[in-house]
């Protein structure tokens, strides 16, 4: 397969590529860049995955196609963990760093002057996410080329994206959905433009001329109440893919309402981001759904409402720190955890099969709980705590500064108007400081509501 940059850098030398703060990189520039990694890279064995973390898009995103050229694995870990914590992880998976990756080396020759470059092998092992899913177990997640550009086919078929396009990038390159931003970017020529950290974010789509973006729920509800109190309009904007979650209904009505131009879609690191999404101009009642199965994507509900998946975006399996575990059934389809339904061919996610507890011999699910906080707008996460009498019980995080006593009773009264007396949340909490509200994590907010409790208990 030749690689594909080469042949952007041939067709359109001078379009740009990514748009970073300070400078512009064009398709041309970054060709060079990355061939003086693969030449780098030939140096260095292929024996063990190499570990790059690194903020630097340009810097991180020259390895990782190099590395596609060179038959390299490139592990990106997360620039937020602690680097002994990182550390430790790495050296129990068996990769290892590279002192000289933390630096680019110079450009070599024009592109006219180049041999006409290949990816290795698109089908073997690539790019490794790590993901600790809702329990906080760490998985490595294996991707190979093939399995990402089929990824980013089949959104440029829903939701185009060429040049003189423009993608912000507002997740970092070690969330899957981060990462297919340049990825889907090369497929269609199109530009990734660094988010500011400087700038808000209406005022980068309006500076930047952004054109797509990637949202979860609470930076869509951000935007929206820029939008709906500022009475501004972004003209640039072609489309919104909103993910990471549950988007309540009362904000996609908003969005609507806005003329923002969303996508709901349903995803995760394992399926190479999107495994459905709603298409353009898609009806309210659409985009209350996860939208529809992308490319060749199989859908499956299994037992316990378990989506079951296959098809080629799908990953590799996972790493051990000695090899690939294939997770697929023989049937060759991989189960999510999560549960849905289907319903007029449009995914319906409901929650997760491992989320449930039992409180008092009663079937909990926190996902339907926390559905009926979005009826006030607001976004919550409903973990259990320990009880004596019952076993456990549930408490919720709503993601405000305060739980004022007037909330509060709206709150309540709302659950008692639709949910039984034991499946209300026995506290509800104002949001932790230090807790992303980007795919947040349950082990964490759990491990605070246990600590909460038994401080509470103890007065």
């Amino acid at each position: 397969m030749i690689c594909p940059l080469y042949l952007q850098a041939k067709q359109s030398p001078n379009d740009l590529y990514l748009i970073l703060n300070a400078r512009t990189i064009s398709f041309s520039h970054f060709h060079q860049q990355v061939q003086a990694c693969t030449d780098y890279l030939r140096t260095i064995p292929t024996t063990a995955p190499l570990a790059i973390s690194s903020d630097d898009i340009f810097a991180l995103l020259s390895w990782i196609f190099a590395a596609a050229r060179t038959g390299h694995r490139i592990a990106i870990p997360s620039t937020k963990d602690p680097s002994d914590q990182r550390d430790r992880i790495l050296q129990t998976l068996n990769m290892y760093t590279e002192s000289l990756l933390w630096t680019l080396p110079p450009l070599k020759q024009p592109i006219s002057e180049m041999a006409i470059p290949r990816i290795k092998d698109p089908h073997a092992p690539w790019i490794m996410l790590f993901t600790s899913g809702s329990s906080g177990t760490p998985k490595v997640v294996v991707h190979s080329f093939a399995s990402l550009w089929s990824s980013a086919n089949f959104s440029q078929q829903n939701i185009p994206f060429s040049k003189g396009d423009r993608w912000l990038q507002s997740l970092f390159l070690w969330h899957i959905g981060g990462l297919m931003i340049p990825i889907r970017a090369l497929f269609g020529g199109a530009s990734v433009v660094q988010k500011d950290r400087l700038l808000t974010l209406p005022d980068q789509i309006e500076g930047d001329l952004v054109s797509h973006l990637s949202l979860v729920a609470t930076q869509l509800q951000d935007l929206l109440r820029i939008v709906e109190s500022e009475k501004r309009s972004f003209s640039s904007i072609k489309a919104i893919l909103v993910g990471g979650g549950a988007i309540p209904n009362p904000l996609v009505e908003r969005a609507i309402t806005q003329h923002l131009p969303i996508h709901t879609t349903y995803g995760m690191t394992e399926l190479g981001s999107q495994l459905t999404t709603t298409p353009p101009n898609a009806s309210l009642q659409v985009l209350q759904s996860a939208g529809y199965p992308l490319g060749d994507w199989q859908i499956r509900i299994g037992d316990q409402q378990e989506i079951q998946v296959k098809g080629s975006p799908l990953f590799l399996g996972y790493w051990n720190g000695l090899t690939i575990e294939d997770p697929r059934d023989h049937d060759g389809y991989f189960g999510t955890s999560d549960r849905g339904i289907i319903q007029n061919k449009a995914l319906y996610p409901i929650g997760r099969v491992d989320q449930m507890f039992i409180s008092g011999g009663e079937n909990i699910h926190p996902e339907e709980i926390e559905q009926h906080f979005q009826q006030l707008d607001l976004f919550a996460i409903v973990v259990p705590i320990p009880d004596e009498r019952y076993g456990k019980r549930p408490l919720a995080f709503v993601l405000v500064d305060t739980i004022s006593k007037s909330l509060h009773r709206q709150i309540t009264d709302l659950l008692a108007q639709s949910l039984p007396k034991f499946k209300h949340p026995d506290h509800i909490l104002p949001w932790p400081t230090g807790v992303s509200t980007y795919k947040p994590s349950r082990k964490q907010l759990t491990d605070i509501a246990e600590v909460w409790i038994k401080k509470q208990r103890s007065l």
